[in-house]
């Protein structure tokens, strides 16, 4: 017997990268896709900034204004809304998405200080 649910074994969406200027990430395709988590892993000389996750929400072949891709950043409601906070020397955090209606996601890092490095893991699965 086979298993027909499609999955994204871990991938990282930012690999290693330098949290002395903004980061976006790489366009992952979650198209079918029902859960989504996101590990968030950061080191360094106490980085300040938010991170947002962010999904597609016009394609830009789709976009008869611009001809670009419209991005929308995920409100997480209460007190967190868009922005996840990210301080100090080094820290993790881990993001789970139980519901997508959307063909593309990635995460935004948004520096306001200090410099570190930045990884984000991004896993899906099929219900």
């Amino acid at each position: 017997m086979s298993s027909t649910k499609r999955v994204l074994r871990p991938y990282r969406v930012i690999d290693g990268v330098s949290m002395a200027a903004d980061i976006t990430g790489s366009e992952t395709s979650v198209q079918f896709l029902d859960y989504v988590s996101l590990t968030v892993e950061w080191t360094g000389s106490a980085p300040v900034g938010v991170l947002n996750i962010e999904v597609l929400k016009i394609e830009a072949e789709r976009n008869t204004a611009t001809g670009v891709d419209v991005w929308q950043k995920l409100d997480f409601g209460g007190a967190i809304g868009t922005d996840i906070p990210i301080s100090g020397a080094s820290g993790s955090d881990q993001i789970i998405i139980t519901e997508l209606a959307t063909p593309k996601i990635r995460a935004f890092y948004k520096r306001t200080s200090g410099t570190g490095t930045l990884n984000v893991t991004l896993v899906g699965k099929e219900r």
